[in-house]
């Protein structure tokens, strides 16, 4: 076999399925196990005993995650500084977890999808999170004037995640909110990019 040959078929042995799934999916899987949805999930389907398992579990856990959002922006004022601490430390550990999970749906995840208007609005619900919990980030690090305004927290997290950018005059340039954003946006466009993907592919899976 010639030496060009030979490469091709030493580069196709390490990545049979494609670049970025061979790359990203051990990444993925590896980032897997730090979420605590997964951990449910894996939990409810030994306990029921049947493959695939209850489609209940992921849908309870957004719908609790969305309404500890809300709760978290509406009383992170109010609560005791150590207690706050915890809301604030969840409230970005659940936007990681979101992301890990369009992380694993676009790269890992391989089965059939079970229902596309449901993942449709799963998807929807954890974008409509994710403006929600860096809303609480950004009021905890009062890295928005001022701080105590929770509308303007949410609206600010609104235009960051739809336009790309906060409003302007009341973010506090420091280099750690800065970050906050950047990584908003980072999440909240890889959730719109994954839906946008997933609609084409519904659509041509319909012709």
């Amino acid at each position: 076999m010639s030496l060009h040959g030979r490469l091709i078929k030493f580069v196709d042995s390490h990545l049979p399925d494609s670049v970025y799934r061979s790359l990203l999916k051990p990444f993925a899987e590896g980032l897997k196990k730090l979420s605590l949805c997964h951990f449910l999930n894996d939990l409810v389907d030994n306990n029921v005993g049947r493959s695939p398992g209850p489609l209940w579990t992921s849908e309870v856990y957004s719908l609790i995650t969305f309404g500890f959002g809300i709760v978290s922006l509406l009383l992170l004022n109010l609560l005791p500084l150590k207690l706050a601490m915890i809301f604030a430390i969840f409230a970005q550990y659940f936007t990681i977890e979101i992301f890990i999970f369009a992380l694993n749906w676009s790269f890992t995840d391989q089965g059939p999808v079970r229902s596309g208007k449901r993942s449709l609005a799963g998807f929807l619900l954890n974008f409509f999170t994710v403006i929600i919990l860096w809303s609480t980030a950004y009021r905890w690090n009062e890295c928005i004037r001022p701080s105590q305004d929770e509308l303007l927290a949410l609206y600010s997290s609104l235009r960051t995640a739809v336009t790309i950018g906060p409003v302007d005059g009341h973010h506090v340039p420091s280099l750690y909110c800065v970050g906050l954003i950047v990584a908003e946006i980072v999440v909240a466009w890889f959730l719109v990019i994954t839906v946008i993907a997933f609609l084409v592919g519904s659509l041509q899976r319909t012709r």
